[in-house]
């Protein structure tokens, strides 16, 4: 005895078939698979960007403090830090206490002091704790259209996300839904995303230590009185 939800999920990709929209969808498909791209890959990608709700899903997933809040702790110990090198310094400042402090080698405490507040405020705070894989998937799309076809075919992808959603809606007998994952949205994603690289670079050659600095820091000693 035939299953009434199979019969109906055949009479729908009959009809599927014949409607415009996913012929035009299955057309794009078929062109970027004869540019390199994966059509199987596209799929999937696809599937999970319709799968996936949209927004950061990351703070109810894992929970604890999230990215602002850290960033305010760092910020709160690096001027601790920095006060309290403050302090150590004065010493160094009476008269002939230095040789007693360079004795205990704590001569050096507040440039080190200095550079652990310097080294912490460099921690890259933003982002974490994120978890977007709706954008995650975007990206991944994008990127495996781009790596096989030199471009990023936005209006092509944006066609094949929404044929996505659409089918899933119609699956579970749902109208429709509105177009999204327009070809501006899409591009905003990709500039977003290559200015997080920009500042993630940045950030990662600011945080590598000056070996000049160090070398001279451990040259710098005070003149006897």
């Amino acid at each position: 005895m035939n299953n009434p939800n199979d019969q109906w999920l055949s009479e729908l990709k009959g009809q599927i078939q014949k409607d415009p929209f996913f012929q035009r969808a299955t057309e794009t498909l078929r062109q970027l698979a004869a540019k390199g791209c994966d059509p199987m890959v596209i799929h999937g990608y696809a599937g999970r960007v319709a799968g996936y709700k949209s927004g950061n899903l990351g703070a109810r997933m894992y929970g604890g403090p999230g990215a602002p809040k850290i960033a305010r702790r760092i910020r709160a110990i690096s001027g601790q830090l920095k006060k309290l090198a403050g302090q150590i310094e004065d010493l160094k400042r009476i008269r002939s206490f230095w040789s007693r402090m360079t004795e205990a080698s704590c001569f050096h405490i507040p440039e080190e002091l200095e550079e652990i507040a310097e080294r912490l405020s460099r921690i890259r705070t933003k982002g974490f704790r994120d978890w977007n894989p709706q954008r995650e998937a975007i990206l991944d799309l994008l990127d495996h259209v781009r790596s096989s076809t030199g471009r990023y075919h936005y209006e092509e992808v944006s066609l094949l996300i929404n044929a996505e959603l659409v089918w899933r809606a119609m699956k579970r007998k749902q109208p429709p839904p509105e177009p999204r994952h327009d070809v501006d949205s899409l591009k905003m994603i990709i500039q977003r995303w290559k200015k997080e690289r920009r500042a993630q670079s940045v950030k990662l050659r600011a945080s590598k230590p000056d070996p000049d600095a160090q070398q001279n820091r451990s040259t710098d000693m005070p003149t006897p009185e």
